[in-house]
C-alpha cells in the first residue's frame, strides 16, 4: 500500500516552503578606526599636505659674556621643515536593482532598492575602514589608475619609503626605530619598549588607543597570566564582586593608560594578481607590473597546483613582470607541481582584501595625531533609470592626515 510521506510529498504536489521575513548579514561591521578618528578641516586640493619640524638638541654650552654674533652664528631654524602629504582617495560602492525585481515580493520584506542601499553603505565603510587601517602606499590617479591614499600602515612604518617619504628629509619624520614590533614572540617586555619608544621620540604620554587584531588581543591578555607545566594558566585577580576578568581592555603604563579596541579590518593591501608561477628551483612568479625589488618580503596566497608558492618569501631576480622566490635566508624555493590558476601577492606582513590580518595593531594618542579628512562625506547618488532599473553609487572622498608619524606605534 503507497503511503505519502513528508519527503515524497514536494513542491510539485504543493508541498510549501516557510521562508521567515528575517535577512540576517554575518559579515563583521564595526568600524572602529573609521567612528573614533577626529574629523579635520576638508582639503581643498587632492594633495592634502601639512608641514611637520624639529627641534635641535638641547645646548648645555655656556656664552661667553660680551662676545658679538656675526651672521655665520645664526642658525636657519626654518630649513629643518618637511611637507608631507596624502593623496585624497574616492571610493565607491555601486548597486542596481531592476524594475521587476523591485516589485515581486521578496523576503524579508519591503524595497529591495532601500536594502541594498543600506548594505551598500554599510559595505562602503568596511572599504573606508580597510584602507585607512591598510597598508597601501599612497598613488596620485591618472586616466587609468585611481588616486589611494597611504594608510596607517604606511604611517607608522619606521622604514618606509615610497611615495609617501620619498626624500630623505621627510624620512627623518618618520616612525622611530623601536616603536614598530613583531607579534610572533612578543613579550610585556617588548610591548613596553615600544611605549617608551614611542614617547623617547614624540613626547607623547597620556591617553591612547590600541587598535587590535584578535591575534594582539589574545597576546596582550596572556601578560595577565603564566602558563604552568600542564597547560593550565596562573594568574592573580581580586574576585571579591563573584567575576573573573579574562580580558585586558586597558592597560596602564608608566608611558599612559592604552585603550585596547578589536579591529577586523587591520593591515590589508591592494593585491596584485599572479598568472604563473614555475614548477622550478627557483619558483618564478609572474605578475604584471608587480612593482616589487630584489629583497622585499611579499606574501603569497591562493597560487592552485604550484602550492609552494604560498607563504612568505623573499623576492630576487626582479624584473618588470617576473620575480623569483627565496626564503630569507637567500635559499631558493622549489616548485611541487604545475601551476593551474590563482594567486595573489601583497608586502609582508600585510593580507590582501579578503584575508584578516590577525597579526597587527596600530598605537595612536587620543588626540588629532591621525585625523580623516573628507573632500565629500558619504553620499548616496541616485543615477537616471536607463530603462533596466534603478542605479545608485554610495560614495566618499577622504584622505587621512598623520601629523606626526612619531607619535605612533605598531605590533606587525
Amino acid at each position: 500500500m503507497a503511503l505519502a510521506t513528508s519527503y515524497s510529498v514536494t513542491s510539485t504536489q504543493g508541498a510549501r516552503e516557510n521562508l521567515e521575513n528575517l535577512l540576517r548579514s554575518v559579515s563583521p561591521k564595526e568600524c572602529p578606526l573609521f567612528a573614533t578618528l577626529p574629523q579635520s578641516a576638508a582639503p581643498k586640493a587632492t594633495l592634502n599636505e601639512w608641514l611637520v619640524d624639529s627641534l635641535a638638541d638641547p645646548s648645555l654650552s655656556g656664552q661667553i659674556d660680551g662676545v658679538d654674533y656675526g651672521l655665520s652664528d645664526m642658525s636657519d631654524l626654518v630649513s629643518s621643515r618637511a611637507r608631507l602629504g596624502n593623496r585624497v582617495q574616492t571610493m565607491q560602492d555601486r548597486f542596481s536593482i531592476s524594475k521587476q525585481a523591485e516589485m515581486i515580493d521578496v523576503a524579508p520584506g519591503g524595497s529591495l532598492y532601500a536594502q541594498s542601499k543600506a548594505k551598500s553603505l554599510l559595505q562602503l565603510r568596511r572599504s573606508i575602514e580597510s584602507a585607512i587601517a591598510g597598508g597601501n602606499d599612497q598613488v596620485t590617479g591618472s586616466s587609468t589608475v585611481g588616486s589611494t591614499l597611504a594608510g596607517i600602515g604606511v604611517w607608522s612604518d619606521p622604514t618606509f619609503t615610497g611615495n609617501t617619504f620619498d626624500s630623505t628629509l621627510k624620512q627623518s619624520f618618520r616612525a622611530v626605530s623601536g616603536s614598530r614590533i613583531t607579534l610572533n614572540g612578543m613579550t610585556e617586555s617588548s610591548f613596553r619598549g615600544m611605549l617608551q619608544a614611542v614617547y623617547t621620540a614624540s613626547g607623547s604620554k597620556g591617553s591612547f588607543k590600541l587598535f587590535a587584531s584578535t591575534g594582539v588581543m589574545n597576546a596582550v591578555t596572556d601578560f595577565t597570566r603564566s602558563t604552568t607545566s600542564n597547560g593550565n594558566f596562573n594568574f592573580d585577580q581580586d574576585v571579591s564582586d563573584g567575576s573573573v576578568r579574562l580580558s585586558v581592555v586597558d592597560y596602564i603604563s608608566d608611558y599612559g593608560q592604552i585603550s585596547i579596541i578589536p579591529d577586523l579590518f587591520l593591515g590589508k593591501q591592494t593585491s596584485k594578481a599572479i598568472t604563473g608561477a614555475t614548477n622550478a628551483t627557483p619558483i618564478v612568479i609572474t605578475s604584471a607590473a608587480h612593482g616589487f625589488s630584489n629583497g622585499d618580503l611579499v606574501t603569497i596566497a591562493g597560487v592552485l597546483g604550484n602550492t609552494n608558492a604560498n607563504g612568505t618569501h623573499k623576492v630576487a631576480s626582479a624584473s618588470t613582470n617576473t620575480f623569483a622566490l627565496t626564503d630569507s635566508g637567500g635559499s631558493n624555493i622549489a616548485g611541487n607541481g604545475t601551476y593551474t590558476s590563482g594567486g595573489t601577492i601583497v608586502d609582508s606582513p600585510n593580507t590582501d582584501e579578503g584575508t584578516v590580518n590577525t597579526d597587527r595593531a596600530y598605537l595612536i594618542p587620543s588626540d588629532d595625531t591621525l585625523s580623516l579628512k573628507f573632500l565629500e562625506g558619504i553620499t548616496v547618488q541616485d543615477l537616471p533609470d536607463s530603462g533596466a532599473g534603478k542605479r545608485s553609487i554610495t560614495e566618499a572622498m577622504l584622505t587621512l592626515r598623520c601629523a606626526n608619524p612619531r607619535a605612533l606605534g605598531s605590533i606587525v
